[in-house]
């Protein structure tokens, strides 16, 4: 992993600022309701995009976990487990594990400012909080619907960008942003820039990519191979879907002349005949993607049954 992508995780430079800062906000408020400065109907006012957060991330938790219940059935504990032990392979990992520490640390100090000083500005403050760390815990731990494998170029970032916003049960992919994330205007904007770190599932060791890929592509329900590529790791990749007949759960996405280059080598390089795949252009996918985000999961039956 390149060195200017690993300095987006140090946690001493994103997680302990933000956990100074929101320190800073809560000693505010707490000030302003203790001392009668601001009446508690105003500030719980000023609170409604914290309510708004806190509605939101709790309802992405529960359709997460409803799908993950539905897709996984008896399953889930073992698959779980899996992403646990994959997830620490991330080179997130520590910075994500340092985020839930954090909010739950905030949480738990604002839950004290309740019981001591009766403050009722502290409810959306905990609850909020402990939202956040809930849908960072599991994005961490329930699988994604959706692994994408494409390079790292800047317009696979803008497809991958497209597809998060798409994708309510998740995606994931195995991305270095270090190179184009910073260069490219789009790519840029912190939405969408929060949105591709938040879900890549690069490893903070090159040399774990691989098994970190392959395991991935055995939990997810749906995978989509960009065919146009021919990088090797895509080549890898391909090879893998063909070799271990992943294809069924396969979505290959092709050039607008249903070119598919990535496809036509890995066949020849496993010497299979090429059987029936799904083809879909990039905007095709577009158009089609919450639909096999939610769908194409709930009838696969995962294969690890001895995992």
């Amino acid at each position: 992993m390149s060195d200017p992508y690993r300095h987006k995780f140090l946690s001493w430079k994103s997680v302990f600022p933000m956990i100074t800062l929101w320190l800073l906000v809560i000693l505010l408020f707490a000030l302003l309701e203790y001392c009668n400065i601001v009446s508690v109907n105003v500030l719980l006012w000023i609170m409604t995009p914290l309510w708004i957060c806190f509605a939101f991330n709790f309802l992405h938790s529960i359709i997460r976990l409803i799908w993950a219940v539905r897709t996984f059935r008896a399953h889930l504990r073992n698959v779980i487990l899996r992403m646990a032990r994959i997830f620490r392979r991330f080179a997130r990992a520590k910075y994500e594990i340092a985020k839930i520490l954090g909010y739950v640390f905030l949480a738990f100090t604002v839950s004290m400012l309740f019981f001591i000083l009766e403050l009722h500005v502290a409810i959306p403050l905990i609850l909020f909080f402990v939202s956040v760390a809930i849908i960072v815990m599991v994005r961490a731990l329930i699988p994604p619907a959706v692994i994408l494998l494409t390079s790292s170029a800047p317009d696979r970032l803008r497809l991958f960008q497209r597809l998060q916003i798409r994708a309510i049960t998740g995606i994931t992919a195995m991305l270095d942003t270090s190179q184009h994330i910073q260069q490219d205007a789009a790519l840029k904007k912190m939405l969408f820039r929060s949105m591709i770190i938040a879900y890549d599932a690069r490893t903070s060791n090159d040399a774990n990519w691989e098994v970190t890929a392959k395991e991935i592509m055995d939990i997810v329900p749906t995978i989509l191979l960009d065919s146009r590529e021919t990088s090797p790791g895509v080549l890898y990749e391909a090879e893998r879907i063909f070799s271990e007949k992943l294809w069924f759960k396969t979505l290959f996405i092709v050039g607008e002349d249903d070119s598919c280059p990535a496809v036509d080598l890995a066949l020849e390089k496993t010497g299979l005949s090429r059987p029936d795949i799904y083809l879909l252009t990039e905007e095709n996918l577009i158009g089609a993607f919450i639909g096999v985000s939610w769908l194409t999961g709930r009838y696969w039956v995962p294969r690890y049954e001895n995992a």
